[in-house]
């Protein structure tokens, strides 16, 4: 590969990363992102959520195959 199309593929690959995550950021523009720790024994995962000021009945908790989705108004 020459260093000229080395440079054209990492100019793309740039671009496209910002693009991705800039739609990302549109997306979550004003939520609430908690700080999440994940723990993984032999047989179990933790996960942590710092949600403080959040009652435990505004708190929403759903698993539809691998994704795990926490939810939650303060």
């Amino acid at each position: 590969m020459t260093s000229r199309r080395l440079g054209r593929e990492m100019s793309a690959f740039v671009e496209r990363v910002l693009r991705e995550k800039s739609t990302l950021m549109n997306v979550y523009e004003g939520a609430w992102r908690p700080s999440i720790d994940i723990l993984e024994t032999d047989d179990r995962i933790l996960v942590i959520v710092d949600l403080a000021g959040v009652r435990r009945e505004d708190i929403t908790i759903e698993m539809e195959g691998e994704t795990l989705r926490i939810a939650g108004r303060r």
